[in-house]
Formats: C-alpha cells, structure tokens, sequence
C-alpha cells in the first residue's frame, strides 16, 4: 500500500521532493481549496481576449438594454457625458516650440491659426465634419463617448469628400461598434479577433467592418447585410484610417469592456426591485377590501349547489353560489344616518386592504446599491439622485474632487485616444492645403508631427460650491505662484487667452464710455492687483483694494 512522503525519507530530501509539511494546507489563505469561504470559487485563468470575446455579444444587449430601459444607468450615463463633455468640448493646442526650435510668438502665431481654422471647421452650419451631416463635431464626440461608456469601444473612420463644397475635405463616419466583427461569423483566432487583424506585436493591421448593423431587421439590404468591408489600419505613409479606441485595462487586450457590466447585476436588482414594489402598491390601490370567509365545507356545498329563491335556469355550481352571496346582501341592506351598513353572511369578516410605501430598509439598500454603481461609474451618488441633503460644504467638496479627479482622466485618456486622433487627421489636410502655415525654418510636419499636435481638451469645467471662499482660495493660490491664470481658467473651461482678450475689450468699452472700470479684489486685507492707468483715468481711487 502506497504511504504519503515523510520529511524523514532521504530520497525527497535529496531531490528536493514536497514533503508531508506541504499537505497541511495552502501558503496563502486566498489560494486555500477546502476554506469554506473559497472553497468552492475555481475561476479559469484566461486572457483579456478570451474571457471577453466568446461573450461579447450576449454583453453587449444587456448593457444597451440596461441603459436604455433603466433609469439609474440612463441617468448616470448622462451625467458622465455632461461632467466630461459638456454641450461642446474645447481644443487648445500648445505645439512643442522647444522641440521644433521656433519662438514662443511664432508657436503662438501657430495656434491662433490653427484654433481659429478648427472652429470653422467643427462648427461649420452645414455640419460638414460628419460625413452624415447630423452633428457638429462636439456632437460626435459625446456619441463616441457614449459609445465608451456603453460598449466599451468606439469606432469612426476618416473618409474624404472633397465634392461637398465644405472647406475641408475630411469628414468622420461614425460606425456602431458591433459592426466591427469576423467576416462571415469567422471564429476569433490568434491573428483575428472580433473583426481585429493583428501581428505579431498585437498591433491592428486591418479592421472588418461589417456593412450593415446585424440587428437592423426590418432596415435590411439583402445584397449589402451579409458582407463586410476591409480597411487597413494605416495607408503606406502611415495616416491613420481607422479611430477604433477603448481604455485598456490589461496587456494583450485588443478590445474594450463597459464599466457598466460590473455593476450590472446589482443595477438590474434595483430596477427588478422597484418594479415589484410598484406592482404591489398597484394592486393594493385597486383591491380596497375583501370578505373573508370560514364557512364549514358542507355549507358551502350546500350553496354551491342550490339556486337563489326566483333564479331559474341551468347554471354551474360556482355561479350559483356566486349569486346566492349577491343575493343575500342585495336583500340585507341597512342605512345608519345615511351610510349603508351590510349584514354579512355567517363566519364571514369584512377586511381593508393596508397600503404600504416601501420601509426604511428598502431604501437603505436602494442608497447602498446606488453608491456601489456611482462608485463603479466615476460619479457621486449625490449626483445621480440629486439629494444633497445628508452632505455639508467639506464632505461635497472632498467628494467631488474626487470625481473632478476622475472625470479628468477620462477626458484625458479619451481625448488622446480617441479626440486627438480625429485632429491630426484635420490638421494634416489643413497644412497640406496650405490654409495653416508652418513658421519659416520649422520641421516638416511629418517630421515632428508629435510637436505640432499637442492639443489640450477641455470640458466644461468643474463649478463651485462656494464661489466666494474657492475664488478667494484661487486667488491666494495664484499670488504664491501656485497656481497661473490657465489652470484657474482651465477649471471653469475657458481659455486663457481668450478671456484675456476679453478682458482688454470691456476694459477699452468701459474707458471709451467714461464708465468706471470694475475694481481688483483682495484677500486678507493685501493688494493683489496694482491699480491701473485706466483706473486712475476713470477717476476711481484705490479704496478698498487694500494697503
């Protein structure tokens, strides 16, 4: 009979054999087998691609489904889209001018042109930039990040049409991503992956795109629904000719995940929850009140089978019990000061319905399964309910500095991938038609593309909760070298030079006018702005801008 290894046995010694200390139990408690809290949990070890692709479509129709039909989901959606693109997403751009070796003046020469070529461009009346013609391009942006959010990825490729009497030829489609599949129902393999053909680096070589959505059945073009179109990743100068981006998480990942497919099962026991307790208060508002009835078996056979006095005809046995108990209490009938007062049958009480509004209990757990979404989503729960009530000014603001944080690098991280891709596809059309002029003596554009490309995306700003003590916060921050007038603007979406410019032009209204100009505020009692030679001009004194 075979025995289990001792640590005595000098054959395992010598060639390093597990001994029996090794059957005591796992190293670690997470990787503990018999434990009865792990026991039993045994996931498989697969890649990015592999745990996600075999499931991707199933995923996909519960999280449009979930968005689209829960509230909650629709709502935090909403909000992440507001927090981070607001109506219009802003580009600054600050080309490299030390790497490119021009001036500050000719890089700022640079971007005025540029800024000012991207405006009409993006907000162009006829909205040019879609190669549908439905959006600007700040509308393009919010769907491509819905599309991130929901699905997990999002798609748009660049098409030219020069034909459309616009004054660039660069136009964006806008395509669902799950029309981004194998050819023909193809399994994934190594070398394609949902519609990705990729080397041997994981680098895209070639995107499949189907030509018509899968699940457009009463849209189908029977000649164009099952067949797909190959566009390669890169043309042979290397412009880019597809936008296909998601956030990766892992390494050899070739496509993205929702967010919302983490919190969906909680989010569905919400929805599932809510339904039952309104079915419930329905019902109970419909059904006032009941008799409830003891009568012994033989009596109610005996009613069951014995037709009202006067009732004639062929009738089964429960109608005619049925109309026995009508009868009974149509005859029985007292009035007391006006209210009808009935006389029940024998055994039989009269009983109220009692409604019932969901207890403390419910939405306690409603409040906790909400937190745990908005925690997945990157948004405060007070956000997505609207209910401020239990927060004071510190707590609302360590809160949604936080979610300031979060909202950040997402727009940071969609805007490389995904915003600024879309730009330099412009950019490229705008310097070789020669309506954006490189600086005298600059590199190529191909040969520092990276240092004339630096856009920076802004949204629409985080917003205060006390205007005054943040502004004055600011204020201080800015006088200790903290902080600049770009990054204070920058969090209230504006740019920089574009207020200063601003600024310039009220001020030369004001003076024109013979109107004072309004005075610089102080904190703590210090001058933080020296008065003006349009203050003195406009015969306002330094009181109140301190000593």
């Amino acid at each position: 009979m075979a025995t289990l290894p001792t640590a005595t046995n000098p054959r395992l010694k010598k060639y390093g054999m597990l001994t029996s200390t090794s059957y005591a139990g796992a190293s670690y408690d997470a990787s503990s087998r018999s434990s009865v809290e792990l026991g039993g949990w045994n996931p498989t070890l697969r890649s990015p691609d592999a745990a996600l692709l075999p499931e991707r479509k199933q995923l996909d129709a519960r999280t449009r489904d979930l968005e689209r039909n829960s509230g909650w989901a629709y709502a935090g959606v909403t909000r992440k889209l507001d927090n981070t693109l607001g109506a219009n997403v802003r580009m600054q751009l600050q080309p490299d001018y030390a790497a490119l070796g021009i001036t500050k003046e000719e890089a700022r020469t640079f971007s005025k042109q540029v800024e000012g070529e991207w405006r009409l461009y993006t907000r162009d009346m006829g909205r040019r930039c879609d190669a549908g013609k439905r959006l600007t391009f700040g509308g393009m942006a919010r769907v491509l990040l819905w599309h991130w959010t929901v699905d997990g990825r999002c798609l748009a490729v660049p098409v030219n049409l020069p034909k459309r009497g616009a004054r660039y030829a660069t136009a964006f489609m806008l395509i669902d991503p799950v029309r981004l599949t194998n050819p023909r129902g193809q399994p994934n393999t190594w070398q394609m992956r949902d519609g990705i053909e990729i080397d041997q680096y994981n680098a895209p070589i070639a995107y499949n795109i189907r030509n018509q959505h899968p699940g457009d059945y009463l849209l189908t073009d029977p000649t164009n629904s099952y067949s797909w179109t190959r566009i390669p990743a890169e043309t042979s100068w290397g412009r880019r000719r597809v936008v296909h981006a998601f956030d990766q998480r892992q390494a050899e990942q070739t496509n993205g995940i929702s967010a919302l497919i983490v919190a969906m099962k909680r989010l569905k026991m919400i929805e599932t929850h809510a339904d039952l307790r309104i079915q419930k208060a329905a019902i109970e508002a419909t059904f006032a009140a009941f008799i409830k009835s003891s009568l012994p078996s033989e009596v109610l056979f005996k009613g069951l089978t014995e037709a009202p006095t006067g009732y004639q005809g062929d009738v089964d046995d429960l109608a005619l019990y049925t109309d026995f108990v009508a009868d009974y209490h149509e005859k029985n009938q007292y009035k007391l000061n006006g209210a009808r007062v009935g006389q029940l049958l024998p055994n039989e009480s009269f009983e109220v319905v009692k409604s019932e509004g969901p207890g403390q209990d419910y939405e306690v757990a409603e409040r906790a399964w909400l937190r745990y979404f908005c925690s997945i989503i990157d948004i405060s729960y007070e956000q997505l309910s609207g209910d401020w009530s239990g927060v004071n000014y510190s707590t609302a603001r360590a809160l949604l500095s936080q979610v300031w944080k979060a909202t950040q690098r997402l727009l940071d991280t969609f805007g490389d991938a995904v915003l600024t891709p879309m730009f330099l596809l412009w950019l490229e059309e705008a310097v070789m038609t020669g309506r954006v002029k490189l600086p005298a003596g600059a590199p190529d554009f191909y040969e520092a593309t990276a240092a004339w490309c630096n856009p920076i995306w802004t949204g629409p700003g985080a917003g205060y909760l006390d205007p005054k003590k943040e502004r004055d916060a600011e204020v201080v921050g800015r006088n200790g070298g903290n902080l600049t007038l770009k990054d204070m603007l920058a969090e209230e979406g504006k740019d920089w030079e574009d207020h200063i410019d601003q600024l310039a032009l009220e001020q030369d209204a004001l003076k024109a006018a013979k109107l004072p100009i309004p005075q610089p505020s102080s904190v703590d009692g210090r001058q933080i702005i020296e008065p003006t030679d349009a203050i003195a001009e406009a015969e306002v004194g330094t009181q109140g801008l301190g000593k």
